[in-house]
């Protein structure tokens, strides 16, 4: 399925992000912010085209939804934490 493969990219760049976006250079952290964004975006969009055909699996597709939802926090709560003046 697309959107399971679009789902685990979205969460390998928002992770990717958590880890490095911290003691990055502004410069990294743009590219790493961008980078799982779109990822995200990405994620979502083969969420709906899946959603939207009659063959998708209808238990797991609530749980792709979960996981980008999850990932959309992570990003959100990293990018304010950075903004914030955060350092690990």
């Amino acid at each position: 399925m697309r959107a399971e493969l679009r789902v685990a990219a979205a969460d390998r760049a928002w992770r990717r992000y958590d880890r490095r976006a911290p003691a990055a250079s502004p410069d990294e952290r743009h590219e790493l912010r961008r980078t799982a964004y779109r990822r995200l975006a990405e994620a979502r969009q083969a969420l709906e085209t899946a959603g939207a055909e009659p063959h998708r699996d209808p238990e797991r597709f609530p749980v792709l939804e979960r996981r980008v939802a999850r990932a959309e926090e992570g990003c959100d709560a990293v990018t304010a934490y950075v903004v914030a003046g955060g350092r690990r």
